[in-house]
């Protein structure tokens, strides 16, 4: 049962999304009017609500996924697809993550060092795949929020973020990829219901891992979409001049 914040939790919510406008994200490219991306967890958050969250770093939850059998330990090859279902993680909706290179698959908890960044699960670690390239898609109730930490991104050149609603229609594209090595945050939010984010990762020697994602199936304010989008367009103008 889904039990109402306090109040004073409200009015902080909604005086920090006022104050979030000014922090959102690095650079946005959006095709349409309906996707917003953030770089900052607080961003992200303050502009969504009943946004649940699930950490890849942790063995049970990987071993939530349909096609796991068995607790995974440190870099232990977890598969290709894994499919977490809503009844089993209580997210709100199903989601599906896929390694998209060919061969690729996923590696849990690759120990090739220490930290945040390091943990979750690596993509194509396993036989050094370089083109870490993953998706993950929902099906079920509409997912209109997305997020999640990237570890271990060491080269941005050429990657992207796409976001594809449910009739598989792009619908927003993010290529300032943060590569700082460590643990980055990317977020999104659309008016429109998501039907898959797809990352494209450039190759190289890093070896990327999903650590904690965060989702949402509650609609985003039409209002507050458009704010964003109009402050976005502000902000563009004033870099031009």
């Amino acid at each position: 049962m889904l039990v109402s914040a306090p109040m004073s939790h409200q009015l902080f919510k909604t005086n920090a999304k006022s104050a979030a406008l000014l922090i959102i994200l690095l650079t946005v490219f959006s095709s349409q009017a309906s996707v917003v991306f953030y770089s900052t967890e607080f961003a992200w958050e303050t502009a969504v609500e009943g946004e649940q969250s699930f950490s890849l770093g942790s063995a049970s939850n990987v071993l939530l996924a349909e096609e796991v059998v068995t607790l995974p330990g440190p870099n232990t090859g977890v598969g290709k697809t894994l499919n977490f279902l809503d009844v089993n993680t209580g997210l709100g909706t199903d989601i599906a993550l896929t390694a998209l290179q060919q061969g690729a698959g996923f590696t849990f908890d690759d120990n090739e060092g220490s930290g945040p960044e390091w943990s979750g699960l690596s993509v194509g670690d396993i036989n050094d795949y370089q083109n870490d390239n993953w998706e993950a898609a929902f099906s079920g109730t509409p997912v209109f929020s997305f997020a999640f930490y990237i570890g271990d991104n060491g080269n941005s050149n050429n990657e992207s973020l796409s976001v594809f609603d449910t009739n598989d229609v792009l619908i927003g594209t993010l290529t300032a990829i943060p590569a700082t090595g460590l643990s980055d945050f990317i977020g999104l939010t659309s008016m429109v219901p998501i039907g898959r984010v797809v990352f494209d990762e450039g190759a190289g020697g890093d070896d990327i891992a999903l650590n904690e994602i965060y989702v949402s199936t509650v609609p985003i304010p039409e209002a507050e979409t458009t704010l964003l989008l109009a402050l976005f367009a502000v902000f563009a103008l004033r870099r031009r001049r």
